[in-house]
């Protein structure tokens, strides 16, 4: 009796195995013949008009962007979904006007012609108020005046630049902060998480730079 070999590898078959050595040489087998098929039958196209899109499967009748689309949404139909973003156009934050959508930023106009992008957060802050050009940083700009506390002292190292180019107004030292006077009569309050309570002034001139044990000295003293 002549011996029965694997139908794959050709390896001589026990007694018990049909017409594979292992279940790997049967899975290995079935796959090869699957997808021989599927070259030999032409898969036929996505059922939906004016779509040239194979189908997903050979028994299936939408090609795989319209199955999705069906099963994730529902219908047909694109979903429109809505902007993560909010629609500032036509609004103006110190001398730019918000334009349009640029990628991930706005495209704004300074009063002064020129053309230039910045994002939300920057805008909101009161960080771009211009353009950026030399001539429009000098001349008084309308700024919001419901900033907080860390836009304010934001607000102070843009016009006066970084405290530690300054030194300390009471021991002469390098100054570190920028410190609040406490004598603005339109004093605000902060109502952030980190400085609540704190005391501060959108007017850069009520700030006087102090290294950081100047700094709590004063500010203890204030009460």
């Amino acid at each position: 009796m002549k011996d029965r070999t694997c139908n794959r590898c050709n390896q001589p078959l026990n007694r018990g195995q049909a017409k594979f050595c292992s279940h790997a040489c049967a899975n290995r087998f079935n796959r090869s013949i699957k997808a021989t098929q599927n070259r030999a039958v032409a898969r036929k196209h996505c059922d939906i008009m004016d779509c040239d899109k194979p189908a997903r499967t050979l028994k299936a009748e939408l090609c795989a962007m319209h199955y999705h689309r069906i099963y994730r949404n529902g219908t047909l139909d694109r979903l429109v979904l809505s902007p993560k973003w909010t629609d500032i156009r036509g609004q103006r934050f110190g001398k730019l006007r918000v334009i349009e959508r640029s990628e991930n930023a706005w495209l704004c106009q300074c009063d002064c012609g020129r053309a230039t992008t910045t994002t939300t957060t920057a805008l909101s802050r009161g960080d771009a108020l211009s353009c950026g050009n030399t001539g429009c940083k000098t001349q008084p700009t309308a700024r919001r005046n419901d900033s907080g506390y860390n836009a304010a002292h934001r607000r102070v190292s843009h016009d006066r630049g970084k405290a530690s180019t300054h030194s300390c107004i009471d021991c002469g030292g390098p100054a570190y902060q920028w410190s609040y006077d406490h004598e603005d009569p339109d004093e605000r309050t902060s109502a952030e998480r980190v400085s609540f309570g704190m005391p501060y002034s959108l007017t850069s001139a009520h700030y006087h730079p102090r290294c950081v044990s100047c700094h709590k000295a004063f500010d203890a003293a204030q009460g």
